[in-house]
């Protein structure tokens, strides 16, 4: 579906939105959106996430959401969604119960959730954090080497060879 889409409406609008400073509009198409959630699938297979774990998205509308979420289908992961108005502990009990090994959050309140319950959860290895508030200098001491901003969760050395495990992982998906 995805190349017969890239295929037909590659260099279309995809996604638009006005998240930067001078509020203008930016655009991404369809074959960017694809390159991202590919980049973003890469990403997590480099980081030893495991295939069938969940990555769960604590956060509105941004082309972040939609790229991990599109991105963890490839590195055949399973998506798991959470209210941004949860408590941390109903937080704790879904990332606990779906075997999360990677979330998401929109701003330094929902990272704040994830921290106060991080210790309970053996199996989170990953919080990547997409919002205009995200700095290096609010993360924990303890946190640093695990709490990443989503553009810096992307950059990784490129010839590792994960193109291949990228396929295999995308190949193995099917209907059921």
């Amino acid at each position: 579906l995805w190349k017969e889409c890239i295929e037909l409406y590659g260099n279309e609008n995809a996604l638009a939105h006005k998240f930067n400073k001078e509020k203008k509009w930016e655009f991404i198409t369809y074959k960017e959106f694809y390159e991202m959630s590919r980049l973003f699938a890469s990403s997590l297979i480099h980081r030893n996430i495991s295939e069938r774990s969940s990555v769960a998205i604590l956060g509105g509308n941004h082309p972040a959401w939609l790229i991990g979420y599109h991105g963890a289908i490839f590195a055949n992961c399973i998506n798991v969604g959470l209210y941004f108005t949860s408590e941390a502990s109903a937080c704790q009990y879904i990332l606990e119960l779906a075997e999360s090994e990677v979330v998401m959050v929109d701003s330094h309140e929902q990272l704040d959730k994830i921290l106060q319950v991080w210790h309970k959860l053996p199996r989170l290895k990953y919080c990547l954090h997409w919002g205009p508030d995200y700095t290096k200098d609010k993360i924990p001491r303890d946190y640093q080497s695990t709490i990443y901003s989503f553009e810096d969760f992307l950059k990784f050395d490129k010839n590792h060879g994960l193109e291949a495990a990228l396929q295999e992982r995308m190949d193995k998906q099917g209907p059921g």
